[in-house]
């Protein structure tokens, strides 16, 4: 067993979701050379960033759940905890003194993941745990924008209330959190994310790096490009992700956002009915009070403001007319665009072939 000294001190944010970790992850990754000057190294979502587990399959930021939601414990355990460790010593030896892990899954798919990081703290590697905590209405709200409405499962669009039921966790992460508390007790930081201001700036904060002007991913779109990507998502019978309709919407000209595909059987209720009403909301935060009142004992001891119990927040639903028309003549102009550019294209190929016959013809 190795001292503290052995090791950089290993910084692991275990999420939840929904609360500016792709924008950390982002920043982090673009910022080696800033991270370097400050003895700080990122080893990404799963040890990716990490010389000693290149080549491994679960050592990949686009697949993490593969290794999380794994239910045999085999000797892929022991490789990821060899990795971590030597690759800690490694760091240290290098003159490193924080190292980074980012992944918002941990806290929910904690089955492999924390006894491996308890063990590594009993190896001696000190440890902190950094996780913040959204108010359940919020939460539900933004989980349900992307997993409800961009990422659509198979079949019939869903409203909130539908998605709500068949969702298990509502961000009430209540259990999952007792049960990191348990195991690293004081070591676990709790944050308020509705008072953090600017996440990205705020966790930098905390840990006591500087990146400046960090950006935040994920911006939200605009009530007519929603409007947009739930029509779109419900013209799909199966199963659709949102890199579908950011996908459309670049080749459209209008940023992140808008699709299309032919031929549907499922109806599409109006925005209003699809997206969480106050009294949703309301309901939902008094069934989660319990939880509430024990995340903000972590919340304090981390020396932050509690979060509030108060007026839920709903989203404007109501799609401005206006609005919608200028994002469809954009969609029309843009398409006219490259209609153009296309039979200029033909045009070009056209006579380029029959350049050639002509000349022939000719001798």
């Amino acid at each position: 067993m190795g001292g503290e000294n052995d090791y950089p001190t290993l910084v692991v944010h275990i999420g939840s979701g929904k609360t500016g970790t792709t924008s950390i992850q982002g920043a982090l990754k673009d910022k080696p050379v800033v991270l370097r000057k400050q003895k700080v190294a990122y080893l990404g979502l799963m040890l990716e960033e990490l010389r000693e587990a290149d080549g491994y399959a679960w050592a990949k930021s686009s697949a993490p759940n593969t290794f999380l939601s794994s239910k045999v414990d085999d000797e892929e355990a022991e490789v990821f905890f060899g990795a971590l460790m030597k690759g800690l010593a490694r760091l240290r030896r290098n003159g490193i003194e924080k190292a980074l892990i980012i992944n918002e899954a941990f806290l929910g798919r904690n089955r492999r993941i924390l006894p491996l990081l308890k063990r590594v703290q009993d190896a001696g590697v000190p440890m902190e745990i950094h996780c913040y905590i959204r108010r359940p209405d919020k939460w539900a709200t933004s989980a349900y924008l992307q997993f409800g409405l961009k990422h659509k499962s198979k079949g019939p669009l869903l409203t909130f209330e539908q998605w709500l039921q068949r969702f298990e966790e509502s961000g009430d992460f209540l259990v999952k959190l007792q049960e990191w508390e348990e195991a690293f007790g004081s070591d676990l930081r709790v944050h308020n994310f509705e008072a953090a201001g600017n996440v990205v700036d705020h966790f930098f904060s905390v840990i006591g790096i500087d990146l400046r002007d960090a950006r935040q991913s994920n911006p939200s779109p605009s009530n007519a490009a929603l409007a947009s990507w739930a029509v779109f998502n419900a013209m799909q019978k199966g199963r659709v992700f949102p890199s579908a309709f950011r996908r459309v919407a670049r080749q459209l000209g209008i940023a992140d956002q808008v699709g299309q595909k032919e031929d549907t059987n499922f109806p599409l209720p109006p925005v209003d009915e699809l997206l969480p009403t106050a009294k949703q909301l309301t309901k939902l935060q008094v069934e989660k009070q319990g939880y509430l009142d024990y995340v903000n004992r972590l919340i304090e001891r981390s020396g932050e403001p509690p979060l509030e119990f108060s007026q839920v927040a709903t989203k404007e639903v109501s799609v401005d007319p206006w609005e919608m028309n200028q994002l469809q003549l954009r969609m029309i102009f843009s398409l006219a665009e490259q209609v153009d550019a296309l039979q200029e294209q033909v045009k070009e190929l056209s006579a380029a072939e029959a350049a050639p016959r002509r000349k022939k013809g000719s001798t």
